[in-house]
């Protein structure tokens, strides 16, 4: 099972964007260090495929 089978598709996105808000939150204080990371957190929750 996986969690868009068991919640759907919208509540899995909004989770997801949810998760990232709090990761990228959680690395502010690394300053543009952090950039590769907010740019991989991005990525994942954006693709399609």
């Amino acid at each position: 099972m996986t969690y868009p089978a068991i919640y759907g598709i919208e509540r899995s996105k909004a989770a997801a964007n949810e998760l990232i808000e709090e990761a990228l939150s959680a690395i502010d204080f690394m300053g543009e260090g952090a950039d590769p990371l907010r740019g991989i957190a991005k990525y994942l929750v954006q693709r399609t495929k």
